[in-house]
């Protein structure tokens, strides 16, 4: 007599929901269930954990697509797309695939941020961050932001909506829904605006730029207050997007790499290496230079823990073949041989 199949225990069903609402809210439709898995998510704790677990590990597992390794065990299986159920079982068994995969690399990092929300921030505030520091706080509302190293945000909210602006540096946003009250992230000329979603806004580089990962968000730009300015049309941006907030634009494909940066670790694909570079040099108050320019035109695809320099530094000049000097003020320096 064949053995009874073995029984499933609750947590069991709590990780296979929350693979299966981890598979929906990445879906173009995402939005469209927002008030339901809200509604799942804040009704137990363990809910919670278990879908911010499976989040946070699909971050760390993408990146060992990243490292040599990762790139010779390519052929993961893609979820369908023709039942709901067959994705999120398919997304699961990938999750599962690469965190077997990811194990040494994953095992080498530093303790991460803790999943929950830490202190709540009132309905008008200032935050900010020192360089190095990653910092995740719930808002007066239920939402939660986490703030990048070197970041500062103001808070304003209001009986009719939620505003609040990037000053400085890149937060991540995951709204509670409240389609009474909008929420704004005011950056630069621009502002994005949304109901229930997780999305990046960022200053880095100049521009302000806005990546959605759950969810839907519109970008509207500012009116210029010129006599006949009128204010471009709204753009809305689906799971996977990016665009530039402060002026007119399409929406382009976000790169898989640059969406785990609140673990503390930062990815790239086929980066200029002083791209990568400026956004590592960001963490660490020593830094990672390059004694010729030239070598900032190198491609980078990896990722590797922020606030580092050292370590940073002896991993490049070995992908590169480039040797590591100091200068007086202890900073690392990329030398060709």
């Amino acid at each position: 007599m064949a053995p009874p199949p073995p029984e499933t225990s609750p947590d069991d069903d709590v990780r296979l929901a929350a693979a299966e609402w981890f598979a929906r809210m990445r879906s173009p439709d995402a939005e469209r269930h927002r008030a339901e898995f809200d509604t799942w998510y804040r009704a137990d704790p363990a809910h919670a954990a278990a879908y911010n677990r499976m989040r946070l590990r699909w971050d760390q597992g993408r990146l060992v697509g990243h490292t040599p390794s990762g790139q010779g065990r390519k052929g993961l299986p893609a979820p369908p797309r023709r039942r709901f159920r067959l994705r999120a079982l398919a997304l699961a068994a990938t999750l599962a695939a690469m965190l077997v995969l990811g194990a040494v690399l994953i095992s080498a990092w530093s303790t991460l941020p803790d999943a929950g929300p830490g202190v709540q921030i009132a309905a008008s505030d200032t935050l900010e961050t020192p360089r190095g520091d990653i910092r995740r706080v719930s808002l007066a509302d239920g939402s939660v932001v986490t703030l990048d190293s070197d970041s500062r945000i103001s808070v304003a909210f209001s009986s009719g909506e939620r505003r609040l602006r990037l000053v400085a540096g890149r937060a991540r946003f995951e709204v509670a829904h409240d389609a009474g009250r909008p929420f704004i992230v005011a950056a630069g000329g621009g502002e994005v605006v949304a109901t229930g979603t997780r999305f990046d806004v960022s200053l880095i580089g100049g521009r302000p730029r806005v990546r959605l990962i759950e969810g839907s968000v519109e970008v509207r730009r500012s009116k210029s207050g010129a006599a006949g300015d009128a204010a471009a049309p709204a753009v809305r941006l689906k799971p996977g997007q990016m665009a530039l907030v402060d002026r007119p634009a399409s929406p382009e494909t976000a790169p898989a790499a640059g969406e785990s940066w609140v673990s503390g670790t930062l990815s790239f694909e086929n980066a200029p290496l002083e791209n990568v570079l400026a956004e590592a040099n960001r963490y660490a108050a020593r830094q990672v230079r390059l004694g010729d320019p030239g070598l900032g035109k190198l491609r980078f695809t990896g990722g590797f823990r922020a606030g580092d320099p050292d370590q940073l530094a002896q991993a490049l000049a070995t992908a590169f073949g480039l040797r590591v000097d100091h200068d007086p003020q202890g900073n690392a320096v990329l030398m060709r041989p």
